[in-house]
This record gives structure tokens, C-alpha cells and sequence, in this order.
């Protein structure tokens, strides 16, 4: 669940440390076209039976970073977000390999720029220098129109984030048109069959990149570039199935976020997620004594053709960068 501590301004820092003990919210992301996105908002299925319950909001998010990109580089977000007059200070950072988890950190703050007092018990404690404060500075925003429903799966309290706006770094822009599912109390299978409902309703595509991998990239001059895989941590004692979700989420990131670049022609992207398809297969492979289900010979099947689809590609790639020597030179 997230973290989201708001405190008063007579509480002292102390008092505020305690109170903003990590957080790991769990969440889904989805790619919607703007006219899904008005089909959503419209579903009566996606409506709470409490309207207080749904909220619209304009938000505008400023990131930081240094100038060499430290944050950037321990794999840490740093924003600070304009709600009216209000300022939240807010530091993520992705955990245990899960692309559906990310630690998460949130203090009211007074004014626009960071305030480093409330870094400790963060990943960004163990950067802070003495320097760090004037190194930081903004570097890309957001601009969102937010609209918040908490609903209820089988129990479980969800809150589904409805967001439209765009990611700006200088004159460069990209629009945002994306549906967020965090799970704020209950079991995450609920999330799953929420996301399932709405996959019912509108074309929905995965999504693994944050808005803040989204300004990093738009920075770099390129929204849908080739990415290898990340690094896989298993823990010492973790379940069979536990680990079996770790490895699958970890490729599942691996093969979506190469999708823009194989859509885009570009010969790394296909190799990247060709990769990615063999080695899913190969986990299916390994804890084929997990599954019993018809699904999984479904879900083999369309891996091969894909992969097939990708080898067709890549091989022609290969031909055509490949300078062959004429015969008997």
C-alpha cells in the first residue's frame, strides 16, 4: 500500500520521521487512447456508489535531479507536486525487481524547491552531501487532469486514476493518456481482476514506465528507446511461485518496454524483445510444475509466433548489416 504521509505544520521533523515509515504501493498501469479514456470515465461500471468519492484535480508535477543524473542512476524519482497552494515532496524508488511495486515516500513541504530534512530513512539518505542540496534542480514536469475513483473489488478498496496531460522537458512534450489501479487495502488478486474488467471495456496496453522514466527519456531525445533487461534478485528462502513471479514480472517488463521500439523499426528493440520471449518461455519451461491450466499452452503458443514473427525480423536486419564478401575473393 502507498505511504502517503501528510503531516500539520506544527509537527516537529522528529515527530515527522517516525510518522514516514516506508511504503510499498502496489500498483497497475495501462496505455488508453484519449476516446477510451472518455468510454472509462463514462462506465457506470467504474463508478463508486459514493460520489464523494471521486475527485478532479489539476496536477502539476516538477522533477529534480543533478546535473550528472545521481538520483537517476540509483534508480530514484524526486518530485515535488503543485496541488492549489499546497506542496507534496514525494521520493520513489522501485523495489525487489517488481515493476508492480515501488517504494514510495510523501511529506507536505513548504515551498517549491525539495526540502532534504525529510530524506532520512530514504535511498536518497545515502546520497545526501553537503553539496547536494544546491545540486539539485528542475529538470522536466507533468501536467495532469486527474480524475480519482476509490472502488470496491470484492472487498478490496482500489483507487483507479484517470490521467490526461503530457511529460515536458524544455520544448519537448509527450502526451500521457494512462489509467493507474493502486491498491490501497485488501488482496492483489482483486487488482488484477479490476484490470481485467477494464481491459473488457477499452483496448488497454501494459504499461511499466513511470512519468518520471518518461521525462529521463524525452530528455535524452528519444520516448521509445531499445532497453536490455534489468538485473533479477531473488532473496535466500523465497518460494518457488514467489520466485517464479519475480523472474515473470521482470521479463514481462523486459519484452513491453522494447514494444515503441520494435514499432518504431528499430533493430535493437526486436533484439531486446526477442530476448525477452525466449527467456519467458524458458521460466514457463522450468516451473512448468507450477501450472495445470490450458492457458499456459495458450500463452506458449502465442510466444512462439511472436518470437517467429520478431526472428523473421531480426534475421533480415542481420542480412542487411552484414557486409558479405563475394564468392571466391
Amino acid at each position: 500500500m502507498a505511504a502517503r504521509v501528510c503531516h500539520e505544520s506544527h509537527q516537529s521533523i522528529e515527530e515527522q520521521y517516525r510518522a514516514a515509515a516506508m511504503g510499498s504501493e502496489i500498483e497497475l498501469k495501462f496505455q488508453v487512447s484519449s476516446q477510451e479514456m472518455k468510454t472509462l470515465r463514462a462506465a457506470r461500471s467504474l463508478r463508486p456508489m459514493d460520489a464523494e468519492t471521486t475527485e478532479a484535480e489539476k496536477l502539476l508535477s516538477v522533477y529534480f535531479d543533478t546535473a550528472e543524473r545521481r538520483l537517476r542512476r540509483k534508480g530514484i524519482s524526486l518530485r515535488v507536486r503543485h496541488n492549489g497552494e499546497g506542496r507534496v515532496q514525494t521520493i520513489k524508488t522501485q523495489t525487489s525487481s517488481i515493476p508492480f511495486s515501488r517504494g514510495q515516500w510523501e511529506h507536505k513541504i513548504e515551498g517549491d524547491q525539495p526540502d532534504l530534512r525529510f530524506i532520512r530513512g530514504t535511498p536518497l539518505a545515502k546520497l545526501r552531501t553537503k553539496k547536494l542540496r544546491y545540486a539539485l534542480s528542475p529538470i522536466f514536469a507533468t501536467q495532469i487532469h486527474r480524475v480519482t475513483r476509490l472502488l470496491n473489488e470484492n472487498g478490496s478498496r482500489i483507487e483507479m486514476a484517470l490521467d490526461e496531460g503530457l511529460v515536458r522537458a524544455g520544448r519537448k512534450t509527450e502526451p500521457i493518456s494512462e489509467v493507474e489501479l493502486e491498491l490501497k487495502r485488501g488482496k492483489v488478486v482483486d487488482l488484477f481482476k479490476l484490470a481485467k474488467r477494464i481491459g473488457s471495456l477499452v483496448p488497454t496496453k501494459l504499461a511499466f514506465r513511470s512519468k518520471s522514466e518518461r521525462g529521463y527519456d524525452l530528455l535524452a531525445g528519444s520516448t521509445s528507446p531499445a532497453r536490455p533487461a534489468e538485473e533479477i534478485n531473488l532473496k535466500s528462502g523465497m518460494s518457488t511461485g514467489k520466485a517464479f513471479q519475480v523472474i515473470g514480472r521482470s521479463i514481462l517488463r523486459h519484452v513491453a518496454d522494447n514494444e515503441s521500439a520494435v514499432q518504431n523499426g528499430d533493430s535493437e528493440g526486436v533484439h531486446q524483445m526477442r530476448v525477452g520471449l525466449r527467456k519467458l518461455r524458458a521460466a514457463i519451461s522450468i516451473f512448468a510444475e507450477l501450472f495445470n491450466d490450458r492457458q499456459t499452452e495458450r500463452i506458449n503458443s502465442e510466444i512462439i509466433w511472436m518470437t517467429g514473427e520478431l526472428g523473421s525480423a531480426r534475421d533480415l536486419d542481420v542480412y542487411i548489416k552484414t557486409r558479405i564478401e563475394p564468392f571466391g575473393s
